[in-house]
């Protein structure tokens, strides 16, 4: 099974940058921490990356990744993030083309449309 992990930025430093601690000083001299950032499919189709997704926006998405997770999701699931320059675990492009999971990925279409 495909696992998708929203992507992630290296930006949160480990201590401020103006600390003077001289126990700290040399924790400015690591790299930075990773911040992950949360993947919104929505129902129009288009994924969309946020730092802190609202509540509104996640209810108005059809799939919510939030960052720092790690999800199981399904080879249509997988295709589409591929598609849209993701990079999914586990899934097989040459294998898994868009062409071979055309029904899949209309039953999905269907449940969109459904809802």
């Amino acid at each position: 099974m495909p696992t998708f992990s929203p992507p992630a930025v290296y930006d949160v430093p480990r201590v401020t940058v103006d600390s003077v601690d001289p126990g700290r000083q040399l924790f400015k001299r690591y790299s930075a921490l990773p911040r992950g950032r949360s993947v919104l499919h929505m129902r129009d189709g288009t994924f969309i990356e946020l730092d802190n997704p609202t509540g509104d926006q996640i209810a108005a998405a059809l799939f919510a990744y939030i960052g720092g997770h790690i999800y199981d999701i399904t080879d249509a699931e997988a295709a589409l993030l591929v598609a849209a320059g993701y990079h999914v675990e586990g899934f097989d492009v040459s294998t898994n083309t868009i062409n071979g999971l055309a029904g899949t990925i209309d039953g999905l279409v269907g449940t969109i449309n459904g809802l």
